[in-house]
């Protein structure tokens, strides 16, 4: 998920700067730095505290980050090119928190549904569709919309499922009750 995040910032910080959106753009790039900074820190812990393979993580995510920049900053790609790839990774980013809902709908468990992602998500996506659609850019508009969509659909099975348990867990209580009664 760290992956795709920082790659998405990075991507969207060069579509900006190609399309001349400095704000958007700045919103980008400072993203991508707090990417970049979560994910040194997660390498410093996955290389177990060792120093030399700590830092052949961080120069490895330099150059890879380098590279990524270099690339979709350059001419090789067109916009629409560009622009494809960001819908398709800003997509990725958003529907992520939503791959448990079917197993989570069957089993009835919300503990299946990262609440926090997915309010995150929609109101991140919410305020870049919306900005999508005020500069009507297409590559803005579709992912974040679908990511918008992806979350509220999310949010509201997770508000579903706390209701549904919330009601067997109030029944339960009662039978509980009940058959305490009973046995007196």
């Amino acid at each position: 998920m760290l992956i795709v995040n920082l790659g998405n910032n990075i991507i969207w910080a060069c579509y900006w700067i190609r399309q001349d959106e400095f704000i958007s753009f700045l919103c980008s790039f400072l993203s991508g730095i707090f990417s970049t900074s979560y994910i040194i820190w997660y390498s410093f812990f996955a290389s177990n505290k060792n120093v030399s393979k700590f830092l052949l993580y961080l120069f490895s995510q330099i150059f890879v980050q380098t590279a990524v920049t270099y690339f979709f900053l350059s001419e090789i790609l067109t916009l629409q090119v560009v622009g494809i790839i960001i819908i398709f990774l800003t997509t990725m980013q958003y529907v992520a928190p939503a791959q448990n809902l079917i197993k989570a709908f069957k089993e009835k468990n919300d503990k299946l549904i990262p609440i926090v992602s997915t309010i995150c998500g929609c109101l991140c996506s919410g305020g870049w569709f919306l900005f999508g659609l005020i500069i009507g850019d297409l590559n803005c508009i579709i992912p974040n919309g679908l990511g918008l969509v992806s979350s509220i659909i999310t949010g509201l099975l997770w508000v579903y499922i706390r209701g549904a348990k919330k009601g067997q867990d109030e029944k339960d209580e009662e039978l509980g009750d009940n058959l305490n009664e009973e046995e007196k």
